[in-house]
C-alpha cells in the first residue's frame, strides 16, 4: 500500500504482522516535504518522521524488507538532495518522480510551472553525475532506458509462465503500455474516489467508495477504456515503438478530446536514434548489460 504515513503508528502492528509492503510518500527533509500538509494545514513531516522512527525501532527487519519510499521532485528539492536525505536517514534511495503534468487547469499553469522540475534537467545540473547515477542505478533515466530496452528486445524476459509457451502470434495487441484496471494496484482518495493507480489525474475516477458501499461498474469501465483505446489506436498503429510502449494513456495530454496526441510517438528516425543512444551507453559501460541481466529483479 502507498500511504502518506500519518496514521502508521496506529496500524503498524497489523501491517507488520501481516507482512504488508508499504510505500511511503516523502519528498525529503522537512523543507523538501513542506508541500505535504495535514488536515489542519500544518506540515505533516514531524508526525511522519516520528512514525517512521517508531517502525524502524519496533520492527527493524520489517522496515528494511517492506518499507519503501516515493519522492516527488519539485522546486523545493532536487535529485541530489533527496538522495542525500534518504541515504543519511534510512540507507535507501527512493523512487523519484516528476509532478504529473496532466489535468492542470489553464488558469493554474503559471503556478504549476513554478513548482515543476524536470528529472532529466535536474540531473544535468548535478556536479558529480556519475556518483548520483551509480546511487540511482535503475532509477536513473539512462539506465532505466537500457533496462527497458533489454526487457523489450533481448528475448530473455518473461512476465509470467504463460510467456514461456505463448508466441507473439498468440497475444492480443492493446494500444499503449497502460495497465489493465486493478491488474497491478488500485488507489482510493480521501474523498473515496477509486483509480487504477495513484499516478492518474483525478478526472479519470472509475468508481467511488462511500458509506452506502462500493460503486464500481465493471462494464462501464471496460467501455470507457475501449473508447480511449479507439482514440489513440491510429497513432499506435504507425508507431515504431508500439509493441514495446511503456506510456500510460492517462498521461497523454487531451485524452478526453477527440484526437489526443501522444508525445512519445516514435517514427523510424526516432527509433534508430534511441537504439543508437542505448548501444552507445552499453559500449561505454561494458559491465552494465551483465549487471542488469544478473541483478535486476522486476516485481
Amino acid at each position: 500500500m502507498t500511504t502518506n504515513g500519518i496514521l502508521l503508528d496506529k496500524h503498524i502492528d497489523f501491517l507488520a504482522n501481516n507482512d504488508i509492503m508499504i510505500t511511503v510518500s516523502l519528498d525529503g527533509n522537512e523543507n523538501h516535504n513542506s508541500y505535504r500538509l495535514d488536515s489542519y494545514g500544518k506540515s505533516s513531516f514531524p508526525q511522519l518522521y516520528q512514525n517512521l522512527k517508531v517502525i524502524k525501532d519496533m520492527y527493524p527487519e520489517y522496515f528494511k524488507r517492506k518499507v519503501t519510499f516515493n519522492a516527488v521532485l519539485h522546486d523545493r528539492n532536487s535529485v541530489a538532495e533527496i538522495c542525500e536525505f534518504f541515504e543519511a536517514e534510512y540507507n535507501v534511495i527512493p523512487n523519484i518522480s516528476q509532478i504529473n503534468t496532466v489535468g492542470i487547469q489553464e488558469e493554474k499553469m503559471g503556478e504549476f510551472n513554478k513548482l515543476f522540475r524536470s528529472y532529466i534537467d535536474d540531473l544535468k545540473k548535478v556536479t558529480n553525475p556519475k556518483n548520483i547515477n551509480d546511487k540511482l542505478f535503475l532509477k536513473s533515466p539512462d539506465i532505466q532506458s537500457v533496462s527497458n530496452f533489454l526487457i523489450q528486445h533481448s528475448g530473455n524476459y518473461f512476465k509470467s509462465y504463460d510467456d514461456l509457451v505463448a508466441t507473439n502470434n498468440d497475444k492480443n495487441f492493446i494500444p499503449t503500455g497502460t495497465c489493465l484496471p486493478f491488474g497491478r494496484k488500485m488507489f482510493i482518495t480521501a474523498a473515496g474516489k477509486i483509480f487504477p493507480c495513484e499516478r492518474i489525474g483525478h478526472q479519470y475516477a472509475i468508481g467511488k467508495v462511500s458509506d452506502a458501499g462500493i460503486d464500481l461498474d465493471t462494464a462501464q469501465i471496460a467501455k470507457l477504456y475501449n473508447e480511449y483505446y479507439e482514440k489513440i489506436e491510429r497513432q499506435c498503429s504507425t508507431c515504431y515503438n508500439a509493441e514495446s510502449c511503456f506510456v500510460c494513456m492517462f498521461n497523454i495530454q487531451g485524452l478526453n478530446r477527440e484526437r489526443p496526441i501522444c508525445n512519445e510517438y516514435t517514427n523510424l528516425h526516432s527509433l534508430k536514434r534511441r537504439f543508437s543512444e542505448i548501444f552507445s551507453t552499453l559500449e561505454e559501460n561494458s559491465e552494465l548489460y551483465r549487471t542488469i541481466i544478473s541483478d535486476v529483479v522486476i516485481e
